[in-house]
């Protein structure tokens, strides 16, 4: 049977990343001492950093920043615990792990991955760009899937009209 031990979920604090934690929630329970990985790359702050370091090395915007990310990724995770108690369900809690990043969000989760030894990737789909660009590139979690060396679990929410249900 295929165990698993480390689950990441890349979150950008939409409905579909709420679907996608409390996907992974679920298969944390099923698979008990399974670890969440969270993980929000916030765009530009690899750059912000170095640009603050450089002019403001005294600052903590940064860091109150990324603290902020944290505090909502973990709310995020309590929000999802609570709504499957809400309906009935009582979930194991995991140990989570919350990473704050900047950078490209495919490479980063491919690093993350790497790093933390992840098995399994549960992300959710926002359905990706339309037209020529959304043919040629896909979504960024249809670009997971053809990268990531680990399983991926690719989460749509219920009543996405792009999408069917």
């Amino acid at each position: 049977m295929f165990k698993i031990h480390r689950i990441l979920v890349p979150v950008d604090f939409t409905e579909v990343a709420d679907a996608a934690i409390s996907v992974a929630l679920q298969l944390a329970n099923e698979h008990a001492g399974a670890e969440l990985v969270v993980l929000h790359v916030r765009e530009g702050l690899d750059r912000e950093l170095r640009t603050r370091i450089e002019t403001h090395p005294h600052d903590n915007a940064i860091m109150n920043a990324i603290e902020e990310d944290e505090r909502s990724l973990t709310a995020a995770i309590a929000k999802e615990q609570q709504r499957a108690l809400d309906a009935g369900h009582t979930l194991r809690s995991p140990t989570v792990r919350t990473f704050v990043s900047g950078g490209d969000w495919l490479d980063v989760c491919l690093q993350i991955i790497d790093d933390q030894q992840v098995d399994v990737v549960v992300v959710g789909t926002h359905g990706g760009p339309g037209g020529i660009k959304g043919a040629l590139l896909g979504s960024a979690s249809e670009r997971l899937v053809h990268r990531a060396p680990c399983s991926v679990f690719v989460v749509k929410p219920l009543g996405y009209p792009y999408l069917r249900d």
